[in-house]
């Protein structure tokens, strides 16, 4: 069975389609089926490979421990992609923390590395990089913490704490910037427990309109995404608002608050009818509250700071 899963794995790693042929190489990792050293290499420090299939065969490399992973891990480094460099950096750390630790100063210190790339420095210095250097480099960071740039601030912070270095405690003002948006897509479509597509929609078509369509997120400020994300009872889009009502008959009426206009109440359940309700025929009504859970108790910090990035993106119009 290994020898025709490995004859099917090769006829796919040739495939014209680069996507297919790291999407092989994972599989291959995956299943422990070695990819010949040689061809990986070549593709390791093949420029005009696609990042994703640069990245797999790092990743075989390393899991083979060649003896020329350094050398593809150097010639990564330098790559015009930050992916590729992200991945060689988190593959030193466990190869040659030394090295990456020289690394990490590098990028840290640099006015022009990538944001994400930076962000993996911080978090290998609470991870695979923590060490007596590690917390030297946190300490002189954190010395001019109201300089760091606030892309950088969360995981700064989360490294210290990780570290139990003193510094501010990571905080949901540091998710307001810096986050990732291909992630936060990800994060909004497939998250199991968030289950954001559930009440909302990106674009027309597309999720549900239990909550509101958010298509045109991006026209508003971070600061209120952040709310409605950990904060969700404070501000209630109009209309989008659960509400119980007993009438003085004993009825009682359920549903999605849509409108309160001279004395009538509209509610709409859950088929999308709406029942119209004169307020002196009613007895007792809950107030206005969101359906939505703060999902600052479902998402981390960092992911939250990466929905919110995605958010940021929608800015349709119309």
């Amino acid at each position: 069975a290994k020898n025709a899963i490995y004859e099917n794995l090769t006829k796919l790693l040739i495939e014209p389609s680069q996507q297919i042929q790291s999407e092989a190489m994972a599989l291959a990792r995956l299943l422990k089926i070695e990819i010949p050293g040689k061809a990986l290499i070549a593709v390791a420090k093949n420029e005009s490979s696609i990042p994703a299939l640069r990245i797999e065969a790092l990743r075989a490399l390393a899991t083979q421990k060649n003896e020329k992973l350094t050398a593809c891990i150097a010639s990564a480094l330098q790559s015009k992609e930050h992916s590729i460099r992200i991945e060689a950096l988190k593959i030193l750390a466990k190869f040659n923390p030394k090295s990456a630790l020289d690394r990490v100063e590098i990028v840290i210190s640099s006015t022009k590395a990538n944001t994400l790339e930076q962000q993996t420095a911080l978090a290998l210095l609470g991870g695979d990089l923590a060490s007596a250097k590690g917390d030297s480099i946190l300490r002189l960071l954190l010395t001019s913490f109201e300089e760091c740039p606030p892309s950088l601030k969360l995981d700064l912070t989360e490294a210290a704490a990780v570290r139990k270095i003193n510094a501010p405690a990571p905080d949901f003002t540091h998710t307001l910037e810096g986050g990732d948006a291909d992630r936060g897509k990800s994060l909004f479509m497939n998250h199991l427990a968030a289950q954001c597509v559930r009440c909302h929609k990106v674009k027309d078509g597309k999720g549900s309109d239990i909550g509101p369509n958010l298509k045109s997120a991006g026209l508003k400020e971070r600061a209120y995404h952040l709310e409605a994300i950990v904060a969700p009872q404070k501000t209630i889009t109009e209309g989008y608002g659960s509400i119980s009502i007993t009438l003085k008959n004993g009825k009682s009426i359920a549903g999605l608050f849509k409108s309160e206009t001279k004395g009538v109440i509209e509610i709409k359940d859950a088929e999308g009818r709406i029942t119209k309700v004169t307020s002196k025929d009613v007895k007792e009504r809950t107030p206005v509250i969101s359906t939505m859970p703060p999902m600052d108790a479902i998402l981390t910090k960092r992911e939250i700071r990466d929905v919110i990035e995605y958010l940021s993106t929608l800015k349709s119009k119309k």
